[in-house]
C-alpha cells in the first residue's frame, strides 16, 4: 500500500468525524486542496517526489483542526510528523512537508514553489466567482465552530484586506484566477460601503 492511500485512510475519516459539518474547513476542503495543487504542480513540471511529497501536505494541511481551531496549522504539521516518522518517511521530506503544511497560514510567505502551489490552492475560492459564498461558510464557521463573536465589518475587512493583498504566485493560477479575484475584491468593496460598515 502506497504511503499516500495509507494517509488517505488515517486523515479522512478524521476530518470526518470531527470537521465533517464544518461549513468550510471540511473534508471535502482537502480534497478541493488536493485535487488543485497536482493540476498545479503537474502544469509547473514538478518531479514525482516532489509531487508525492506535496501531496501529502495536502493531506494533512488541515488535520490540525481535529484537536483546535487557532493556530492548527502547527498542530497539523506536527501530527503529520508524528505520522511520517511512524512510516519511516525520509525526514528530509518530513521537513519539507512541514514546511508546506506551514505556508497554509494566512498571510505568511511562500519560500518554494511547493510552498506556491498550496496557497494557491488553498486560496483559489479568491479567484471564483463563488468566493462570496465561501466567505459567508468561513464567516458561520467562525462564530459556530470556533466561537468567535466577530462582527460583521470586522469580517469583511478581513475579507478585503486578504482579496487585496493576496497574489497568485504560479503561472496557472494567475491565468486562471486573477482577473476574478479582482472582480471579487471590486463586489467585497461595494457590499462593505453599501452596508456602511468602516473599518475595524
Amino acid at each position: 500500500m502506497s504511503i499516500i492511500t495509507q494517509a488517505e485512510s488515517y486523515v479522512f475519516p478524521l476530518l470526518e468525524e470531527h470537521c465533517g459539518k464544518y461549513p468550510y474547513h471540511n473534508p471535502d476542503h482537502t480534497r478541493t486542496v488536493r485535487k488543485r495543487a497536482l493540476f498545479l504542480a503537474e502544469q509547473a513540471g514538478i518531479g514525482d517526489e516532489e509531487k508525492e511529497d506535496l501531496e501529502l501536505a495536502t493531506l494533512f494541511h488541515d488535520i490540525g483542526f481535529i484537536k483546535q481551531y487557532d493556530k492548527n496549522e502547527h498542530l497539523g504539521a506536527k501530527i503529520a510528523r508524528e505520522w511520517l516518522t511512524s512510516k519511516n518517511h525520509p525526514e528530509a521530506r518530513i521537513q519539507r512537508i512541514e514546511k508546506i503544511i506551514m505556508a497554509t497560514v494566512l498571510f505568511s510567505e511562500p519560500h518554494t514553489i511547493l510552498e506556491e502551489i498550496i496557497q494557491d490552492s488553498d486560496l483559489e475560492n479568491l479567484g471564483q466567482t463563488v468566493e462570496f459564498r465561501f466567505s459567508t461558510n468561513y464567516l458561520h464557521e467562525l462564530r459556530t465552530i470556533a466561537k468567535n463573536e466577530i462582527s460583521d465589518a470586522k469580517f469583511w475587512s478581513f475579507v478585503k484586506k486578504l482579496l487585496s493583498t493576496y497574489h497568485f504566485h504560479t503561472a496557472k493560477a494567475q491565468e486562471e484566477n486573477k482577473a476574478q479575484k479582482e472582480k471579487n475584491l471590486a463586489l467585497v468593496n461595494a457590499y462593505f460601503n453599501a452596508m456602511g460598515y468602516t473599518e475595524e
